[in-house]
């Protein structure tokens, strides 16, 4: 009988642990709804493509996360993103002297803002990267790039829902 009740309690615990879930904690609870406008990109890289992923990828993280609905007009709260820099450099280089890999730095700003209470509740500096192969050329690098938006726009989620 000890052995069955020490398994129950276990397997309650285990069960109580797994539905703590630390999003939407420390938003205020008057925000209701963000907007996302479209970011800005000032890094002078070039490719439009960028800025509308990671656009993209805020607005389908903020959905999955669900704390707080998006709307396509001014909502309760807002959320500004805007691609500071798109960086590269050498990562390895082979017994020849040759590059073999390279890493793609991106760097944004967020502000993410109170428009009810007229109160900015974060202000960020993000910065993610990808690596690619230089073999794969162009290819490589616009993958390297979206697995850094991709992350980034997981940072953003993560820095509105939990205010960090």
């Amino acid at each position: 009988m000890k052995l069955v009740n020490f398994i129950l309690f276990i397997s309650i615990s285990v069960l109580l642990t797994s539905c703590y879930s630390f999003t939407g904690g420390s938003l205020p609870e008057h925000l209701k709804t963000i907007y996302i406008p479209a970011v800005i990109d000032k890094s002078g890289y070039g490719n439009p493509v960028y800025k509308d992923n990671l656009h993209q990828y805020v607005i389908d993280n903020m959905n999955r996360d669900g704390s707080l609905k998006v709307t396509n007009t001014k909502g309760d709260s807002e959320v500004s993103v805007t691609i500071e820099s798109i960086t590269e450099s050498s990562v390895s280089i082979n017994q020849n002297e040759l590059e073999t890999e390279r890493k793609i730095t991106v760097s944004l700003a967020i502000l993410f803002v109170d428009n009810i209470n007229k109160k900015t509740l974060v202000e960020k500096k993000i910065s993610n990267y990808g690596i690619y192969p230089i073999a794969q050329a162009q290819s490589g690098r616009d993958e390297a790039v979206d697995l850094a938006l991709k992350q980034a726009a997981e940072d953003i989620m993560f820095a509105i829902v939990s205010g960090w």
